[in-house]
C-alpha cells in the first residue's frame, strides 16, 4: 500500500511538473543548440497568455469570479493560472482563465499544424503525423487530465476551461501560419518541403534487349 502510495504522488508530481518541464525544455533547446525554435514557441506561448488574461478579466465583470466556492486546496498546487499579480493593492490571479490547459492546447496545435500546414504536401503531412503521433496523443491526454483534474477540484468555472482551449489552439494555429509566411527555415518546427524517411528498397524487373532482338526479362 505505501509502495503505491509513494508512485501514485510520484505521478502526481510529475503531473503537476509537467508545464515547466515543457517549457523549460523549449527554452534550453534554444540555449544549448542555439536554435530560434524554442524561442519562436514560447514567444508565441507568452502572447497566448497575455490575450487569455485579458479575456479573463473583461469576462470577469460580467462572469464573476472564476475561482469557485468549495474548491480544493490543490488548486493553488503548480497551477500557472494563480501566479499572484498585484492590482490596486489586491492580489488577483495573472489569468482567470487556467493556463496549464491553455499551454497543453496550444503546445498540440502549435505542432499538429506544424506538420501539415501548407506547403507541406499531403504525403509528408501524413509521414510526419505518423512519425510523431505519440507527441499529439500525449499533450491531447494532458490536455484532457488537466480538465477533469480542475474540473474534479472546482478550480475553475467550467466556461473559463473552453475558452482556454479555444484560445489556446486558436493562437497555436494562427502563431503556425505567421512563421510559415516568414518563410524562415530556421523559425520553422518542421521542414517546409519534405521529411526524412528511410525506405525499404522494392525490387524493380528490366526489360532488356540485345542487338539480334531477343528479349530478355532481369529483375533486381
Amino acid at each position: 500500500m505505501n509502495q503505491q502510495y509513494n508512485a501514485f504522488n510520484v505521478l502526481y508530481l510529475i503531473f503537476r511538473l509537467a508545464p515547466i518541464i515543457l517549457i523549460s525544455f523549449f527554452l534550453l533547446q534554444s540555449l544549448f543548440n542555439l536554435d530560434p525554435r524554442g524561442f519562436v514557441f514560447l514567444i508565441g506561448l507568452v502572447l497566448s497568455a497575455l490575450i487569455a488574461s485579458m479575456v479573463g478579466q473583461f469576462l470577469s465583470i460580467g462572469l464573476g469570479d472564476d475561482f469557485q466556492s468549495g474548491q480544493s486546496y490543490k488548486c493553488n498546487t503548480l497551477y500557472l493560472g494563480t501566479i499572484p499579480v498585484e492590482s490596486g493593492g489586491v492580489v488577483e490571479p495573472f489569468s482567470r482563465i487556467p493556463l496549464n490547459v491553455l499551454l497543453y492546447a496550444y503546445t498540440f496545435a502549435y505542432l499538429f499544424t506544424s506538420f501539415v500546414a501548407p506547403p507541406v504536401t499531403y504525403k509528408n503531412a501524413l509521414i510526419a503525423l505518423q512519425q510523431n503521433w505519440t507527441s499529439l496523443v500525449l499533450f491531447a491526454f494532458l490536455m484532457l487530465f488537466e480538465i477533469v483534474w480542475l474540473v474534479n477540484n472546482s478550480c475553475n468555472k467550467f466556461i473559463y476551461i473552453v475558452l482556454a482551449v479555444v484560445i489556446g489552439v486558436g493562437s497555436g494555429v494562427l502563431w503556425t501560419y505567421l512563421i510559415r509566411w516568414t518563410k524562415e527555415p530556421r523559425f520553422q518546427y518542421t521542414s517546409l518541403y519534405h521529411v526524412d524517411v528511410c525506405n525499404k528498397p522494392s525490387k524493380t524487373i528490366y526489360r532488356c534487349r540485345n542487338l539480334n532482338g531477343v528479349y530478355s526479362t532481369t529483375q533486381k
